[in-house]
């Protein structure tokens, strides 16, 4: 377990699905880690879905953007419901950035 990275920044990396499920292997073994940035990526629905599920039982303060993922594999509704669901069950997360990512009026209402 590393207990130095505080902040891990991947943004525009070409990350997926595939990518996603090394990493939120990865987040739900470290604490440390206190902000992340997966802005534009490629994580869809079911990327978001993983991150979420890492997320769910986190104890530390996090701060989470996925902004801009809209035109490489949007979030969308689906996945704002994902990420609905840990941020209802992890009251650590303090701020999420879901900007640009194709979620709708009823996606939002998850959030």
């Amino acid at each position: 377990e590393n207990s130095t990275i505080k902040k891990l920044s991947l943004s525009d990396c070409n990350i997926g699905v595939k990518g996603l499920t090394y990493l939120a292997t990865a987040l739900s073994k470290n604490n440390t880690i206190i902000e992340i940035d997966l802005s534009r990526n490629k994580i869809g629905s079911r990327g978001a879905a993983l991150l979420a599920e890492a997320l769910k039982d986190r104890s530390t303060t996090m701060k989470v953007n996925l902004s801009e993922n809209k035109e490489w594999g949007s979030i969308g509704d689906q996945g704002a419901a994902s990420i609905a669901e840990a941020l209802a069950t992890n009251p650590s997360i303090t701020k999420i950035d879901l900007s640009m990512n194709n979620i709708s009026s009823g996606g939002a209402a998850f959030i």
